[in-house]
């Protein structure tokens, strides 16, 4: 077996890192939360592309806090944050900040302590992210007190 030398075999990683990595299409995706039709500020908003026949393994998902008006922008989660998301359909998951996205059976409990419906943390929520991007990724939730 021919072994290469320490420094070659380096090379090969980091130029198949750089070449063999995965590329995405990514695109500027920002929006705005309001509950009850206040800003939703410090919030947590992720989205996971959604898996198709055609395409089993669409890429990573996106991510961002709101600010005190409400607003974000994503981020597409892998080794270095790029801006933007994924072009495509979209589950998205909000929730405020601290609370986690859980798939424990615990989602009575949790549903219990939070203000904002499942179905904005459960990913019942999807957007279409156009090709091009989108400045109106808005949402405006109705919490629990807001329901008649």
């Amino acid at each position: 077996m021919k072994r290469f030398p320490g420094g070659v075999a380096l090379l090969l990683l980091l130029l198949c890192g750089v070449g063999c990595g995965s590329k995405y299409d990514v695109v500027p995706v920002s929006g705005v939360i309001t509950l009850d039709g206040q800003p939703l500020a410090d919030a947590t908003v992720s989205t996971q592309p959604a898996a198709t026949p055609d395409n089993p393994n669409p890429g990573p998902g996106s991510y961002a806090h709101t600010d005190a008006e409400g607003r974000f922008a994503l981020g597409l989660q892998t080794e270095k944050v790029q801006a933007g998301a994924i072009p495509g359909t979209h589950r998205v998951y909000i929730s405020r900040k601290g609370e986690q996205r859980e798939s424990s059976n615990d989602e009575v409990a949790r549903s219990d302590l939070s203000d904002l419906p499942r179905q904005y943390w459960d990913g019942s929520l999807t957007f279409e992210i156009p090709p091009g991007g989108t400045d109106a990724m808005n949402f405006d939730l109705v919490g629990r007190k807001g329901r008649r």
